[in-house]
Order: C-alpha cells, then sequence, then structure tokens
C-alpha cells in the first residue's frame, strides 16, 4: 500500500523511479505494483518475474511490454 505514494513523491521532487520487485514482491504487492506503475521510469522483469506479475501461464514479451507501457513505465527491461 506504501509503494504507490512513495513513487508518486518521488516524482514530485524529479526523482526518477527504477523498479525490479523479485518473485514474492510480485506475487505479495501485484495490485500495488500496478498502482504505482505509471510513476515509474524503469521497470524491470524477466521472464519468470513477468509471467507471476501478467498472472499468465505463457510469458510473451509483446504482451509484456503491450503491458507495461500502456500502464506509463518509460522504459521496460
Amino acid at each position: 500500500p506504501l509503494l504507490a505514494p512513495i513513487v508518486y513523491k518521488a516524482h514530485e521532487f524529479g526523482v526518477p523511479v527504477a523498479m525490479n520487485p523479485g518473485g514474492s514482491q510480485l506475487k505479495e504487492c501485484t495490485k500495488g505494483l500496478y498502482e504505482a506503475l505509471s510513476g515509474i521510469d524503469i521497470f524491470i522483469l524477466n521472464a519468470d518475474e513477468a509471467t507471476i506479475f501478467l498472472k499468465e501461464t505463457h510469458f510473451t514479451l509483446e504482451r509484456y511490454f503491450t503491458t507495461i507501457l500502456s500502464r506509463g513505465v518509460r522504459i521496460a527491461v
């Protein structure tokens, strides 16, 4: 619940935000991450993490980039 307010406060002060959440963070905080995505400049996930985050059984780069970039992230890796 604290992630989005922290991310948006950083942007108020012109501080870029990068995130590379691990598997346990993705399983426990998916809703909070989705809420914060529009304030995250760089979002980094590997294929396994992206599968968890997207809640899909089959990972595709197209689906990952479409989802992440459409939510306001500037750079997705």
